[in-house]
């Protein structure tokens, strides 16, 4: 027969008898490409270097270049028993020429996060700098980049490999590693400071925006992370005077501008800041790249931006959409310069939602006063001061308008009555946004608000409301504190001291799901120490179940004008009948306190002494003084206090409700808000103010018999807040010569001081109390206090003793003659008179409406995810609202006339035939005229037909169709002028002239005027209108009607509301107007007209003033006058405002109009609340510090459970639990007043002086033809900055840019409101809308994790430094389908990326080629794989060719390499899909691929490191592909705890059982627990140990003690041993045992070798303990044998651990560890493929947990040799336990050292106490079938085979090569037999053959019943049984293992019975155990047989 060659691989698929030629059944430890044609033993591997002692290595990443990178993490010895603790140490490193470097380690400072449970896959890419950079990614942390050269380059200058790229001070270190983030982290984002616009530069007009990024070294940029507030360019200077001409330009004009943005929290890891600037010039949207910034040593900067700089052109898109991030990615490839990623997680949704429903948004405002000062002189108005000083000499603050670029930017306030949806998003610790979760608005807190409007009229006349589906809330205002109305809801989230209304959507509701539940806390706040008794989250509110779920969703509905507290305009000198208590905050920003303040000294309190002490030596002395000079000189006490306060002459009523100090009598009690400090005694200016008429009297009390005073002296002190300088009177009032012994107390000796004194250092004059007693009024100028200025009295005395004096109590002063301290106040100056009748300063305070929010908590488990938050708003597009306009109205009045000729014309005979009337009769018609008539002349229906100017609509003309209602908001109280003298241009009159002697009369045309036929008049009738008070209450004495009555909403008549061009006469009788309207020679605006009996009562209109009827016409207005100016009409007004009554006011009023809003009744807004697209309201809080304050504890094992987390931490003082209250509720406490989050602005809404000209030239035969025309001149809220409207000709002309004269000319003749005519940039008007986030979306099911999607990068740029692998579009994805699984590898192969999913393969396309006729080749498709679906590669019903093993996939030259555990095949995909497992190997994979606890119900895993895991590497030298499983089986203890928790309980001590939500095993142990308390006395054990060494290993011995002495911690000895804390106590181990111990419990009596770790407190276990005597002394306690404590350190002392006998015992349930060599053994298998020749190899004896391959060589990494050291015997050193855990951090080179050997280095320790050496040489084997005579049975007689044997000096040897055989057929086993040269081996010829080998097989007589049948068998006898072999398996199988089962054996059988080999096959085993280290090479095999005959 022909020799056997072994050619075609392990086969072991077949019977024996059909085993296919040239295969082998088994082989061990061979290669096929050693010797080509041969079978070889394989080389063992040898150590390189090693990885640090505890570490694994999780990944690697081989380089081109011959490097790896790899990826470890710290692993905790195991030994350590029942927790497997693993601390944050990560590295990196490089392994190259064998050589290992650490290259980055995050000991102590930071943290990789890398996690054994997560093995590390990655990639890398050379840069075009020639970097190399890695990339990677684990299932859990984010993808990362690692730039290796730029690192090492760092290590070059700095070799400190803890310090990532030679940044020392990482500017956060929590978020430092997120510079290594794929998706760039930024880590702290920038925040703007400030914003400055400055001469000098050549910005367009526009508004600006500044967008910023950070720019790594390696120019990787992050997201653009912040977006400034729109900044609005003008041309105009600040400076610019009057203020008025600092208006607006058109889009796009040149300026002189530009911009500089101060830039702080800038995270200094970066190395440059990316700056762009956005500009919005009309329809355009422009981006401005500049060049990158280079990040400053500080962190703030400034950003300059001029527009004449060299810029590079920006796409919107780049600042707009974020380039995607995900938190995790599981697979990652390349594939033709682009970075693929897979198997994504990631979500933009941190939980917020349910603790955002607990949020409470409250109204607050930012007051301005003085706002917009306007003078309104003769000159300006006639000439716009040609002639005159510009506001005559006065300096206008113009900081004090919208025109001040700050409060434009982040100032803008919300539009009263209005409603708003508010948002809360977080900014995460990248730097990203988290989705916005909306704020619900409040909770309904009186009954009547969600009651329909009635229909018997009530309060608001609601039976003419006819409006769907309206509720009280949609039209009355609820936000008045003291609103009547019935409170509901006292235990609600909400409050009325939050002054909002209330808002509900009519047909949306929150969804049900548990994110529209609420979270609150129960619970009472300790007012000291801020912790919150008995907490526990809330489940119900007033008996109803907390949640919003199924109901209505609510917004933020403003509070209107009617709330006195809320509303936009300053009331001036008028009181209102309106009373509230309001809070400090509004008390400090919103109230006008003008008026007369009184304090008062009248306690008894001893404690409210102010003290002066005086001294010997002439110093004087007093108590806590803080203000004294240093010794030898004399200083001032501390500042006198007063405990009353009385108010008068106060011109708001409602401050007499303020406590401008608590009414106590101890001074020490007096709160610490309110305009005077009780505590200090120091007044504080809460607002611009003047102080005036001040006095004061003082009483002191002295020593009994104290005569030594010589000096006594009172001051007045004021400092100024902007020079910080403080001025005193000029004299101090010396009074050693008073009288200071008064009648009735001649022992005690009293004095009043009293005083005048001078101006001095810029304090104006005032008179005090005389010394005379009487009072002076003063008549001096007064102090102008500003914003914080302080003002004090303060006194000293000097003295030569130790008397004192102090001030006096109550009872000693004279009578009821208490000490007092009085002045006057005046805060709010409206107007100021310069000439009295003409000149006018018109100046008010005005209030921008914001919010705050409360009860703002963040769990910590989310505060640790991000940086900051922002609160945003829903844009209020015109759908959204409620409020489309605000604007004075100006009723028309019904004529009945004939239109088309004037009342002169009328009287005219003739004129008919020049004039063209409309029709020769009467009709009726509305004029719109520009002021009203007399209020007599509208009876009982008052105003029904107005015209309407907001300013915004008439802009837009956005549409009317929504309006349903006006609201009347004020009364406004006009200042009035009749307007300057203005005539008619003239043009060509046609008059008829009448002929004498009857003859025909004659047409004659002039230039000019003339009424009686033209009706065109030279003079122009005119006035000016100028808001003054903006109220109600004026009409209460005026009229004496409710003020309801006027304020409630008016119904508008259908479809009454219209834009009404100018010079028109407009049918109005189809839109419901009910007859024409009349505007010839009119202005563009609105006309409305309101239901039937709902006009608005008429109100004064005194046009002709008090003398017209005299003939007398100068205080008339709207009157023609010859050769004047504008003048002021309001006699006597200026008086009354000053000092005169609300009555004088309104008997000095001429004028008022109402001023209105018009409505939209809706009853859904911001639907859904999903959807809406957000803008940034400014507001953000950044920083951890700053962050704290609103942060509360949410874990539930932790002490302070549901706590604030300065809960505790307090002063114990009330300041500091106020300060606490405040925080708890999401507030923070500044300068003693509660300010929330401050004022929250950032709305849509600007307050702003608006100006228009009406006008009208009557046409009827009632009215004469005297143009009228007027300017309106009011504070209005608006969408639209109106101050900077502009003007470009003299058709847009405005007021008061323009002069009022110019703009009287010009209207009528020109519509200079006309749509074309009102020019502003809109622009000015944009949100902060570029940025946004995006509101949490309401699908019931959150998508968090992607694992069917491929994300790719942008392609990579050769050529360009940026690296684009980290740019990946957000719509750059693809998702595959679910029915497959998930996405468990990307591989890519033959230029084809492959997604390979749980259950299938796809492969892209669109790159396929075909080939042209020219030889060319081309794409079929678009070469974009994205761009069509994938393919599956076989389409089956279930799928076919997945994979769940992604570290077995592998891509080679040959194809791809997976496996399919699944279904239990391999797989190699090349130009088709072959299933590789079917190669001979099919059966034992289907029997070998499942893991062995999978039996036991544990859930696949994958990870090769934990010991469950199958993964694979190419072996560069053998071309081959190792694929390697890594097991672990049940030992015995194992399978009987898990049948005792199968058949018993859980429960039961020691059952194991399979806990499948975090799939692994849990144990339940007993647990001896120790007693405490107090033993008697008896012999306790101690074990004491003298530290040597940091390691703590130590000797043990035993005393007598009487009592116990518990230490901190303890742990069994060993290297680097560290105890491990739990909740409650910490882990022991003693031994393998452990026990739970807590604070008062002792170690276990049972425990040996116990070395103890002494820490200061629980907080700080576990440490490390450092090997230095000082850092012991300083952080150790130790303890002598007496039980006294001692300080010491370890290397010095020696200390002891004692324990207490007496014990318990409990249960415990923990999780089983799968590195428990008590319960699992370490198993696998290795085999190889060799794709050449597409056949299986070999088996192999190693087992690693990683590979790596380079070109040449391939390495791996082991750790079985951690389990052996629980095996060590007690007698072995500890050495052993060293040499064990060295061979696990040894990088094992392959293919290298001795055959057979591996994973181990002679030089280690010896093994011999280990009954097998684990480390001695593996055998090589190889194991064929000779079944060349199969057709018949053969008696084989002998075998051999062809061998080359080589030695390790490369000589060939005589040398059979092989050591051992056996041979075997279906029944016949040989022995294993070694082969003996000459004995049972020889060589012939070439030849090794082998003669000698019997069967050895057991015999026995089988007695069953098969082989004793009843009939008689071929030998005529009855059967009595059959010699046969026994029904054993002849080899035990297990994995690759496959060895002679013994009990298949007989090794005594009798000679006899040892039969030749007779079978059609034959099998033969032989075996090397590579002793001899020589190279064994099968070159082919030969069986002698002959036939069998018998």
């Amino acid at each position: 027969m022909a020799e056997k060659r072994f050619l075609k691989g392990l086969f072991k698929d077949t019977g024996h008898l059909d085993q296919p030629e040239g295969t082998w059944r088994y082989a061990k430890n061979a290669t096929l490409n050693s010797n080509k044609g041969t079978i070889s033993n394989e080389k063992g591997n040898i150590p390189t270097d090693q990885i640090d002692e505890g570490y694994r290595v999780l990944g690697a990443i081989p380089i081109s270049d011959e490097r790896v990178i790899l990826f470890l993490k710290h692993k905790s010895n195991i030994q350590l028993g029942p927790i497997e603790p693993e601390d944050t140490h990560c590295e990196i490193g490089v392994f190259f020429n064998d050589k290992y470097t650490t290259l980055f380690n995050n000991k102590d400072k930071f943290d990789l996060n890398f996690n054994l449970n997560n093995p590390i896959e990655g990639t890398f890419k050379v840069d075009a700098k020639g970097d190399l950079v890695v990339y990677w990614v684990d299932d859990l942390n984010p993808p990362r980049a690692f730039n290796v050269s730029r690192q090492e380059r760092a290590l070059a200058l700095n070799p400190n490999y803890t310090i990532l790229y030679g940044i020392t001070y990482p500017t956060n270190v929590k978020t430092h590693l997120g510079l290594l983030n794929l998706f760039p982290s930024s880590g702290m984002i920038p925040a703007f400071s400030n914003t400055v616009i400055l001469p000098g530069g050549a910005l367009l007009s526009g508004v600006y925006y500044l967008a910023l990024a950070y720019v790594d070294e390696d120019l990787v940029a992050t997201n653009y992370l912040t977006v400034s507030d729109p900044v609005s360019i003008i041309e105009e200077s600040m400076k610019t005077r009057p203020t008025v001409k600092i208006d607006g330009l058109r889009a796009g004009s040149q300026t002189s501008k530009s911009i500089t943005w101060n830039i702080k929290n800038l995270n200094r890891d970066y190395r440059y800041i990316r700056a762009a600037v956005i500009r919005k010039k009309g329809d355009t949207v422009e981006v401005f790249r500049l060049n990158d910034l280079t990040m400053p040593e500080i962190d703030s900067t400034r950003v300059n931006f001029s527009g004449t700089e060299s810029v590079s052109p920006g796409s919107l898109e780049e600042v707009l959409i974020d380039t995607v991030g995900y938190e995790s990615a599981k697979t990652i490839n390349q594939l033709d310069g682009v970075m693929y990623i897979g198997n994504l997680k990631g979500s933009k949704d941190v939980g917020f939602q349910k603790y955002a429903n607990a949020i409470r948004v409250d109204s607050t405002v930012k007051v301005i006063n003085k706002f917009d000062q306007y003078f309104a002189t003769v000159d300006g108005l006639e000439s716009g001061f040609n002639n005159t000083t510009i506001d005559a000499g006065a300096e206008v603050d113009s900081f004090r308008s919208y025109r001040d670029p700050e409060l434009n930017s982040k100032f803008r306030g919300y539009l009263r009555d209005e409603t708003y949806a508010f948002y809360v998003a977080f900014i995460l610790n990248d730097g990203s946004m988290s989705y916005a979760y909306h704020i619900p608005g409040r909770e309904q807190l009186y009954t009547q608000e969600r009651d329909p409007i009635g229909t018997t009229g009530g309060v608001m006349n609601e039976a003419n409301l006819d409006l769907d589906n309206a509720r009280q809330f949609h039209l009355r205002d609820f936000s008045d504190p003291n609103v009547e109305a019935t409170y509901i809801n006292s235990n609600s989230l909400s409050d009325p001291a939050s002054q909002m209304n209330y808002w509900d959507n009519h047909s949306e509701e929150y969804p049900d799901t548990d994110d529209y539940d609420v979270f609150k806390i129960n619970g009472d706040l300790d007012p000291v120490t801020g912790l919150i008794t008995n907490p526990e989250i809330a489940t119900q509110l007033s008996g109803n179940p907390l949640t919003l779920r199924n109901k209505n969703v609510r917004h933020h509905h403003m509070p209107s004008n009617d709330n006195w507290f809320r509303k936009s305009i300053g009331s001036g000198h008028n009181s209102t009948a309106v009373t509230a208590t309001v809070s400090t905050e509004e008390y400090n920003t919103n109230v006008n306190v003008t008026g007369t303040y009184e304090f008062k000294r009248n306690t008894n309190s001893g404690s409210a002494y102010h003290t002066i002490t005086g001294s010997t030596g002439g110093h004087a002395k007093w108590s806590n003084d803080s203000m004294a000079t240093s010794a030898g000189g004399e200083g001032w006490g501390e500042a006198m206090k007063w405990q009353d306060v009385t108010l008068t002459n106060l011109a708001d009523s409602n401050v007499t409700d303020i406590n401008v100090f608590s009414n106590t009598s101890n001074v020490n009690n007096v709160a610490m808000t309110g305009l005077y400090d009780g505590q200090t005694g120091i007044f504080v200016a809460n607002q611009d103010m003047l102080i005036d008429n001040m006095s004061f009297k003082s009483w002191y009390k002295r020593d009994n018999n104290d005569t030594v005073f010589s000096t006594f002296k009172t001051r007045i002190a004021i400092k100024k807040v902007a020079t910080d300088e403080t001025y005193y009177t000029e004299a101090d009032h010396d009074v050693s010569n008073d009288n200071w012994g008064v009648s009735g107390y001649p022992t005690q000796g009293f004095g009043t001081h009293i005083y005048d004194y001078n101006q001095k250092s810029g304090i104006n004059l005032m008179y005090p109390e005389s010394t005379t007693g009487g009072t002076v009024d003063g008549t001096g100028v007064p102090i102008q206090l500003t914003n914080g200025d302080r003002m004090w009295v303060e006194s000293r005395a000097f003295n030569n003793d130790a008397n004192s004096i102090r001030q006096a109590k109550t009872s000693e002063m004279e009578g009821s003659d208490y000490g007092y301290w009085k002045f006057d106040i005046d805060t709010d100056p409206i107007t100021d008179f310069t000439t009295a009748g003409t000149d006018i300063k018109l100046s008010q305070n005005v209030y921008i409406l914001g919010v705050h929010l409360a009860n703002l908590k963040i769990p910590r488990s989310i505060a640790d995810k991000v940086q900051g938050f922002r609160v945003y708003r829903a844009k209020r597009d015109h759908k959204n609202k409620t409020i489309l306009g605000q604007s004075v109205v100006l009723p028309m009045s019904k004529t009945a006339a004939t239109i088309g000729v004037c009342q002169e014309a009328s009287l005219t005979a003739g004129s008919s035939n020049v004039l063209n009337e409309l029709s020769g009769e009467n009709e009726i018609f509305y004029k719109a005229n520009p002021w009203a008539d007399a209020s007599n002349t509208y009876g009982s229906t008052g105003y029904t037909h107005f015209t309407f100017h907001d300013f915004n609509l008439l802009r837009t003309k956005s549409s009317l169709a929504g309006a349903t209602h006006i609201k009347p908001i004020y009364m406004v109280n006009n200042l009035a002028w009749n307007g300057p003298t203005l005539r008619q241009d003239k043009k060509m009159m046609t008059t008829i002239v009448s002929s004498p002697d009857n003859a025909p009369d004659v047409l004659k045309e002039h230039w000019g005027y003339d009424a009686d036929f033209n009706c065109y008049t030279e003079e122009v009738e005119s006035a000016i209108f100028m808001g003054l008070e903006y109220v109600f209450n004026v009409q209460l004495t005026n009229v004496g009607t409710d003020v309801e009555a006027y304020r409630y909403p008016r119904m508008l008549a259908q479809k009454a509301k219209t834009y009404l061009l100018g010079d028109s006469i407009f049918e109005g009788e189809s839109l419901g107007f009910g007859a024409k309207i009349f505007n010839e020679h009119g202005e563009s605006c609105i006309a409305l007209a309101l239901q039937n009996n709902q006009g608005l009562p008429a109100v004064t209109c005194d046009k002709e003033g008090s003398t017209h009827a005299s003939g007398d016409h100068s205080d008339c207005f709207g009157h023609s006058h010859p050769d004047a100016p504008s003048w002021l009409v309001n006699s006597g007004l200026p008086a009354a405002i000053i000092g005169g009554t609300e009555s004088t006011i309104i008997a000095n009023s001429r004028y008022f109009n109402y001023m209105v809003n018009l409505h939209a009744h809706k009853v859904d807004l911001y639907k859904s609340i999903d959807s809406q697209e957000l803008v940034w309201t400014g507001y953000e809080v950044l920083g951890k510090q700053n962050l704290k304050n609103y942060i509360f504890n949410d874990d539930p094992e932790s002490d302070n459970y549901l706590q604030h987390i300065h809960a505790g931490n307090l002063p114990n003082n009330n300041l500091a639990a106020a300060s606490l209250y405040s925080t708890i509720y999401g507030e923070t406490y500044e300068a003693g007043k509660r300010s929330w989050t401050g004022g929250i602005f950032g709305g849509d809404t600007f307050i702003a002086r608006h100006g228009f000209a009406t006008s009208v030239t009557p046409s009827d035969s009632n009215t004469k033809s005297t143009p009228q025309r007027a300017i309106y001149y009011n504070i209005v809220e608006s969408p639209d900055n109106i101050n900077f409207r502009h003007s470009e000709d003299d058709n847009s002309l405005y007021f008061p840019n323009s002069p009022a004269k110019s703009v009287l000319k010009k209207v009528g003749p020109k519509d200079l409101t006309h749509v074309d005519n009102i020019k502003y940039n809109s622009n000015y008007s944009e949100d902060n809308d570029l940025r946004p986030a995006f509101p949490l979306p309401l699908r019931e099911i959150k998508q968090t994790s992607f694992p069917t999607r491929t994300h790719r990068s942008v392609k990579a740029d050769n050529t360009s430094l940026i690296d684009n692998y980290r740019v990946f579009l957000a719509n750059q994805y693809k998702d595959l389908p679910k029915n497959r699984g998930d996405l468990w590898k990307l591989s890519s192969f033959n230029n084809l990326l492959y997604f390979h999913m749980e259950h299938s393969l796809f492969a892209t396309k669109g790159k396929q080629t075909m080939e042209m006729k020219d030889g060319s080749e081309a794409f079929v498709g678009s070469g974009d794989i994205f761009t069509q679906p994938a393919d599956e590669v076989l389409q089956t019903k279930l799928g076919y060719g997945g994979t769940q093993s992604q570290w077995a996939a592998l891509t080679t030259r040959y194809g791809y390499f997976f496996v399919d555990k699944t279904s239990k095949k391999v797989f190699l995909m090349s130009d088709k899909l072959t299933e590789i497992s079917a190669l001979g190997l099919e059966n034992w994979f289907d029997d070998n691929l499942a893991f062995s606890l999978e039996e036991y119900g544990l859930a696949p895993l994958d990870n090769p490191i934990l010991g469950l895991g199958i993964h694979s590497t190419w072996d560069p030298i053998e071309s081959r592909v190792l694929l390697t499983k890594n097991d672990l089986k049940p030992t015995y203890e194992f399978i009987t705890g898990y049948n005792l928790g199968q058949d018993q309980s859980e429960e039961a001590p020691g059952a194991i059982w399979y806990n499948a939500s975090i799939n692994r095993f849990m144990i339940t142990e007993e647990l001896e627990i120790l007693q405490s308390g107090i033993a008697p006395p008896t012999q306790w054990e101690v074990f004491s140990s003298q530290f040597a060494n940091s390691n703590g290993v130590g000797s043990f011995g035993s005393f007598t003690v009487q009592s116990s002495v518990a230490f901190a911690n303890g742990a069994v000895a060993g290297p680097s041993v560290i105890p491990y804390e739990i909740e409650g106590g910490y882990w022991i181990y003693p031994g393998q045992s452990f026990v739970l111990l807590t604070a008062e419990q002792l170690i276990s009596p049972s425990a040996t070798n116990v070395t103890v770790y002494i820490y200061p407190s629980e907080e700080e276990a576990p440490i490390l303990i450092q090997d230095d005597p000082e850092w012991q002394m300083d952080n150790l306690t130790v303890y002598n044998t007496l039980g006294l404590q001692v300080q010491q350190g370890f290397n010095a002392y020696q200390y002891h651990l004692y324990y207490n006998p007496i014990s318990s015992e409990v249960m415990n349930t923990r999780e089983l560890l799968f590195s428990e060599n008590l319960y699992f053994n370490q198993d696998g298998w290795t085999v190889s493929f060799y794709p050449e020749i597409n056949a299986w190899g070999s088996f192999h004896s190693y087992l690693p947990y990683r590979y790596f391959s380079l070109f040449n060589s391939f390495y791996s990494l082991n750790n079985s040799a951690e389990r052996l050291i629980g095996l060590l015997d007690t007698q072995v050193s500890t050495s052993g336990s060293y040499a064990l855990e060295a061979i696990d951090q040894t990088i094992w080179k392959h293919l290298e050292g001795d055959y057979g050997k591996y994973y181990y280095s002679p030089s280690d320790f010896e093994f011999s106490w280990l009954s097998v050496d684990p480390y001695i040489a593996k055998t090589f084997e190889i194991e064929y079938i000779d079944n060349q005579r199969k057709v018949t049975d053969s008696i084989f007689a002998s075998l051999s085979y062809t061998v080359d044997v080589v030695n390790s000096q490369k000589a060939n040897v005589l040398d059979s090569g092989f050591t051992d055989f056996f041979v075997y057929n279906s029944k016949q086993l040989s022995l294993e037999t070694e082969l003996e040269y000459l004995i049972n081996i020889r060589q012939s010829g070439n030849n090794w053959k082998i003669n000698s080998f019997r069967d050895m097989s057991k015999l026995a007589i089988d007695t069953d019943a098969y082989y004793t049948p009843v009939g008689m068998n071929v030998a005529g006898v009855q059967s009595t049984g059959t010699l046969t072999n026994l029904k054993v398996a002849m080899f035990e199988q297990d994995g690759m293992h496959e060895n002679i089962n013994s009990s298949y054996l007989d090794i005594e059988k009798v000679w006899n019975l040892r039969k030749k080999f007779v079978d059609k096959w034959l099998g033969i085993r032989l075996i090397s155990d590579n002793l001899r280290n020589n190279s064994v090479n099968l070159y082919s095999a030969l069986t002698e047989a002959r036939k069998y005959f018998r």
